[in-house]
């Protein structure tokens, strides 16, 4: 992996912790969901164009392993229920699990084509 490809997905993992960030600062911040039409605002206001830029570099810069799971994390932060407004706390809660799977996958697959051996969240072996 050259430094562009590993540039484009330190930026990339930056801008999608702070997408997440902000998803978690809404949801968490709105109580009991009371004003459902205020939380969908809320969340379709976050501008993601400073990740969409980020996923495109990784798009041109990166191995196709490392682009899916780009393309599904960025498709889990704008796409999938939560961010959508469908905030219930067992949905919150499957949403954050998912995100942080997804994220782990993005990390793995980029230590796989760094050649860094072992996985996150596994013992390394020799």
């Amino acid at each position: 992996m050259d430094n562009l490809a590993r540039e484009s997905c330190a930026r990339f993992m930056s801008e999608t912790a702070d997408l997440f960030e902000q998803i978690r600062g809404i949801v968490e911040g709105a109580p009991g969901v009371g004003d459902r039409s205020a939380l969908i605002a809320a969340l379709r206001g976050i501008n993601g164009a400073r990740g969409q830029v980020a996923l495109e570099n990784v798009r041109i810069s990166s191995s196709m392993a490392v682009v899916e799971c780009s393309q599904d994390l960025w498709k889990h932060l704008r796409s999938k229920s939560v961010p959508q407004g469908s905030v219930s706390p067992e949905r919150f809660r499957e949403w954050k699990g998912e995100y942080w799977d997804l994220r782990k996958s993005l990390i793995n697959q980029v230590r796989l084509d760094l050649g860094v051996r072992g996985r996150l969240g596994q013992e390394e072996s020799d």
